[in-house]
């Protein structure tokens, strides 16, 4: 953890708590630097400790100081900074339990409710879809008050999962959506499909799960997005549709030809 001192003059902190999309808790903490906060808190599970300290290290020249502290203990942290005149919660990163967790322990510590923040954005397909719209940092306190939120780079997502150029480049099917701000991973049925026999298929399939457990034990479940191209149906191929069926178990979505 980084060590917080209490000597240092600070009338506003955010609070955000850090989940297993990191990524965007560094998005977060860009956006809030500057907008009157002169500190931000990066609320860290036994889980998320790593991200919040990777993501400190991207923001050593941010207007505002970038901390890590243990969410469980923000009460004490609260008790050492009595300076502080106004608290703001972000919620929505880390589970549901942290944050309201947090918002409790702020309320008890200081006689005050925090100021409530949420993202918001528009997507297609009644919410299922992809952004159609940039993402914003909204106050709920007040709706006008809105930050748009900035994209982040490959180089700076690879450093908060602490995955190498090296390991990225290795898969050349994966990419880093900007937009989305998570990692997309497509999976290419082989052009020759309906030629193959159900033993080579099976094959096939079994390096896909392979290569997909490997993303998943690399940038964890969250950060990343698999989907596949048109998997051929029809008469004879009914060995297909099963793969497709195991494939959609797994979240991978697409198409039949």
């Amino acid at each position: 953890m980084v060590p917080i001192t209490s000597g240092m003059a600070i009338n506003q902190v955010a609070v955000i708590p850090v989940g297993m999309s990191p990524v965007h808790c560094l998005r977060l903490v860009r956006r809030f630097s500057g907008n009157h906060i002169s500190s931000i808190i990066l609320a860290v599970s036994d889980e998320t400790e790593n991200y919040g300290e990777r993501i400190c290290e991207l923001c050593e020249n941010l207007e505002a100081e970038v901390l890590t502290c243990d969410y469980k203990n923000i009460s004490t942290l609260i008790s050492n900074r009595k300076e502080i005149k106004e608290w703001n919660l972000m919620f929505g990163p880390g589970t549901r339990d942290m944050g309201v967790s947090l918002w409790f322990d702020i309320v008890s510590s200081t006689g005050f409710p925090p100021k409530n923040w949420v993202q918001h954005s528009r997507k297609a397909n009644s919410g299922k879809g992809r952004n159609i719209s940039g993402e914003s940092l909204v106050g709920v306190f007040d709706h006008s008050t809105k930050y748009q939120l900035e994209q982040v780079s490959l180089e700076d997502s690879l450093h908060v999962y602490s995955v190498s150029m090296e390991d990225y480049l290795s898969y050349p099917e994966l990419n880093w959506s900007e937009d989305e701000t998570i990692f997309q991973y497509r999976i290419i049925i082989p052009e020759n499909a309906k030629s193959m026999d159900k033993k080579k298929v099976r094959k096939w399939e079994e390096e896909v799960f392979s290569t997909i457990q490997s993303l998943r034990k690399l940038f964890g479940k969250h950060a990343i997005k698999f989907s596949r191209t048109l998997i051929p149906s029809g008469e004879k191929l009914e060995y297909w549709s099963t793969v497709g069926s195991r494939m959609r178990d797994h979240g991978i979505r697409g198409g039949s030809a």
